[in-house]
């Protein structure tokens, strides 16, 4: 836990620009895929590589929407090897997939039910805005 909040506190400060939102996305995604979220350990809002371009301190559960998504993903794109983007897409969508959840009881983890619930609509909206991206970039 101490290490995810060490992690969360370097992106804090500095000016925001797409390739710290990727580096961001791409720490978080790390330490979330092997994370093991438990009653005693649940996953918190900041502990899930949401993938949107806003700056950490100005962004809420009601920011990650499909548009922020596709815009992540666009603006990332740039920064990397075309086959590289097509891993990086991939293994975002398999990340955000609802059954991998259910399989790694990450939203069992979290005792309020409200809080629960809102994380679960925005990673939902993360993998259907997703699917449209990582089909496209399966095909190419």
């Amino acid at each position: 836990r101490r290490r995810r909040q060490q992690q969360e506190e370097r992106f804090l400060h500095g000016p925001w620009t797409t390739q710290r939102a990727l580096e961001r996305y791409k720490s978080l995604a790390e330490a979330f895929d092997n994370a093991k979220f438990t009653a005693e350990d649940p996953v918190t809002f900041v502990a899930i590589p949401w993938p949107v371009l806003h700056k950490p301190t100005h962004f809420t559960v009601e920011d990650v929407d499909w548009s922020s998504v596709e815009g992540f993903f666009h603006a990332v794109r740039s920064h990397m090897r075309t086959a590289d983007y097509k891993i990086f897409v991939e293994k975002s969508h398999r990340r955000f997939h609802p059954d991998r959840w259910r399989a790694r009881r990450v939203l069992q983890s979290i005792e309020d039910d409200e809080l629960r619930a809102c994380l679960e609509v925005a990673a939902n909206t993360v993998a259907q805005a997703i699917t449209p991206l990582w089909r496209e970039a399966k095909s190419q």
